[in-house]
């Protein structure tokens, strides 16, 4: 499943890093817009949106397997689970195809978690996927590549085609069923845009019972041109920098009740830069925090266009997803400055741009949820070769 790999931007690790809480559990998914009328085409531009989601089949002994069309028996029962849905974890997973060419694509990778108990979306994280034209991780496949594959059904590996229909749409498919060793993962692809339409595991809990985890896509369209972060390339004025030295400051608590507020450097370092896209290692107060990965010109990236950012005026909205109740607002231009505002009903995240360079100056993260509250600010302080 694509959401909860360790790759996330700082922007959004800061407020994990200064709360002083976990975030609540989540539960099932809010409305999302509809996949019937979805534009689906693997194109430079292109955003996907999938949904995640999870829960246990608790009964001990409980052993799910797939029957040919998908849906989820208890072997021992004949008892019929659904494929799709969960009540346990559900999360979003947005995906912004940056690059596609025949030989590389690079999509931006953007993972929210849904929690129904406060009606709210929060922005959880973010990673780039990257592919060599033929493929992309598990969300899509040259339909070609289909083609030579044929229908079988052989001890722990099934293949077939069939007519699968979610949300109202009915796509001309292939499905492939394999066991895992502790339980069975299927996946189900479009045959004529090559996009995953769902994906389903089933997996045995040791001690009992049965874990099940479905991955579906939910919508699709085209992003307007001009996009930040589509077909943009890192200037080489910054390719030479292997290191970014930040100072990050934060506070966090019960509201009402006083707050813990602290200071700490924040690292950027081993960084790799390719055409579209840098790769670093995070350091928080000296300590490794994994892998972090950005789009050139992309919001919240250490760069964006100067000729994109020229182009915008005060209070312009950059982008919005109403289903993930966000906005991307150009909050604050003048001559040297460009502040970009992402806000959602429990967040903030304000990123700083030099308005002549692109450089990306601070960032600023504002959260809440419920009684408890937490912000981070971090700025730039210097960078090395």
């Amino acid at each position: 499943m694509r959401s909860g790999k360790n790759s996330v931007r700082l922007g959004v690790g800061l407020v994990a890093f200064f709360s002083l809480v976990l975030a609540p559990a989540v539960a099932s998914a809010a409305s999302l817009p509809s996949l019937r009328n979805a534009s689906l085409q693997m194109r430079t531009g292109q955003r996907l949106s999938y949904i995640a989601l999870s829960a246990t089949v608790g009964q001990s002994g409980i052993n799910l397997v797939p029957d040919a069309n998908g849906r989820w028996v208890n072997i021992n029962t004949n008892q019929v689970f659904p494929e799709g849905g969960g009540t346990g974890g559900a999360g979003v997973s947005v995906f912004d195809i940056s690059l596609f060419s025949s030989s590389r694509i690079v999509a931006n990778q953007t993972t929210y978690l849904l929690n129904t108990v406060t009606n709210s979306i929060t922005l959880a994280g973010h990673q780039v996927l990257q592919g060599n034209g033929q493929t992309l991780d598990i969300l899509w496949a040259r339909p070609q590549n289909f083609t030579g594959i044929k229908d079988q059904n052989i001890p722990n590996f099934r293949v077939k085609r069939l007519d699968y229909t979610l949300d109202g749409r009915t796509f001309k498919a292939i499905r492939i069923q394999q066991n895992t060793g502790n339980g069975w993962t299927q996946s189900t692809f479009d045959l004529t845009t090559g996009f995953l339409i769902i994906q389903s595991q089933a997996v045995r809990i040791s001690g009992g019972g049965t874990g099940l985890a479905t991955f579906r896509i939910t919508s699709g369209k085209q992003l307007p041109s001009g996009f930040p972060g589509i077909t943009t390339a890192w200037p080489s004025s910054i390719k030479s920098y292997k290191t970014y030295n930040w100072l990050a400051r934060g506070s966090g608590g019960v509201f009402n009740s006083g707050s813990i507020s602290g200071q700490v450097p924040f690292r950027w370092s081993n960084m790799k830069w390719s055409t579209q896209v840098l790769t670093a290692t995070a350091y928080v107060n000296g300590k490794s925090q994994g892998n972090l990965q950005y789009v050139a010109g992309a919001v919240g990236s250490p760069w964006m266009n100067p000729t994109f950012l020229k182009s915008l005026k005060n209070n312009q909205e950059v982008d919005a997803e109403s289903a993930l109740q966000y906005r991307i607002v150009a909050s604050s231009v003048d001559s040297n400055f460009v502040s970009l505002r992402f806000s959602n009903k429990n967040q903030s995240v304000t990123y700083k741009y030099s308005r002549n360079s692109g450089d990306l100056l601070s960032f600023n993260v504002l959260s809440s949820e419920g009684i408890f509250g937490s912000a981070a600010t971090v700025s730039f302080a210097s960078r090395s070769k």
